[in-house]
């Protein structure tokens, strides 16, 4: 058995350092994602703030009887909900008409985020969708990043995105959206996303790490890369009547109120410690955990990385 990994009680690094390249290798990602996890391990189980992917992957790195039990973040419902006010008034800050459809994605720019690919789909959509338009916030989007610029400029739609830069209301960005979209090549728990259906939104995202269970029966996964299947997934979304795409945000929301709610991290927590058993035995490492139940990664309540 591999030794038991040094644990540390703080949370995970704000910003986990992955490889520049635009091709990532799986080894580089799963050793990201372990070195910046945060456990609590007790023997022959181990437990925390996990992916689902990322659990797979634990009882064949430590002890081959190892369990891995998945507590994903809980998302404070009451600090993410529909603001009808908010949104008129987030959306006529951002100069938009009534008409206008506006798709959101929010995170710094990274290759690992894929711009080039949700920049591309966007042309597609706004092809059969001239009404569109997409907000993009974070660490990196502005004006001055000539990457970006030059994207938006080579695919023409530079007058059709507004790029917000880091910014400090989530909340109101969220609302102003009619669909939030992540294009992202890797991720664990992207927070995002279930921020954005908190809030009521749907979403489309890429089928990467958690992604596709945060949204499940609610929107859409396609697989990364692909611009023209993420085209496809949110043109549906946008072509549909208002009413639809309400409906769908309410039953986004309800499958985060049901599944990755505070309460239900908080209740998952509380069994978990009431239900351990601790072995004796050498080789039991027992450090105490203190997670921070509401999503604080670089892109949830203040996007600063």
């Amino acid at each position: 058995m591999p030794p038991i990994p040094s644990i540390s009680s703080q949370k995970m690094t704000d910003t986990p350092h992955f490889p520049e390249d635009d091709e990532i290798s799986l080894l580089d990602l799963l050793q990201t994602i372990v070195d910046n996890l945060r456990l609590l391990i007790i023997g022959p189980i181990v437990a925390g703030l996990l992916s689902y992917g990322v659990a797979l992957i634990i009882p064949k790195t430590y002890e081959s009887t190892a369990k891995a039990l998945v507590i994903p973040n809980g998302f404070d419902c009451n600090y993410f909900r529909s603001d009808p006010m908010l949104r008129a008034a987030t959306r006529l800050r951002l100069g938009l008409e009534p008409y206008h459809l506006l798709v959101g994605s929010f995170g710094r720019f990274h290759p690992v985020k894929d711009h080039k690919t949700l920049i591309c789909a966007f042309a597609q959509v706004v092809d059969r969708i001239p009404t569109a338009r997409l907000a993009l916030a974070g660490g990196g989007i502005d004006i001055s990043n000539n990457e970006l610029v030059s994207l938006l400029t080579f695919h023409g739609v530079a007058d059709k995105v507004i790029l917000l830069g880091l910014c400090d209301d989530m909340p109101a960005l969220y609302n102003a959206l009619d669909l939030y979209v992540l294009s992202s090549v890797s991720e664990s728990f992207p927070n995002v996303l279930g921020e954005s259906c908190a809030v009521g939104v749907p979403c489309v995202t890429t089928d990467v790490g958690d992604a596709a269970r945060i949204v499940e029966g609610t929107g859409h996964a396609v697989p990364p890369g692909d611009s023209r299947a993420l085209a496809q997934a949110m043109a549906v979304f946008l072509e549909q009547q208002p009413a639809q795409r309400i409906s769908a945000g309410e039953r986004a929301r309800t499958h985060i109120l049901v599944h990755f709610s505070l309460a239900a991290a908080v209740s998952a927590y509380n069994t978990l410690y009431e239900g351990l058993t601790i072995p004796s035995g050498e080789g039991i490492a027992v450090t105490e955990v203190k997670p921070s139940l509401i999503s604080d990664t670089d892109e949830s309540r203040n996007l600063s990385a």
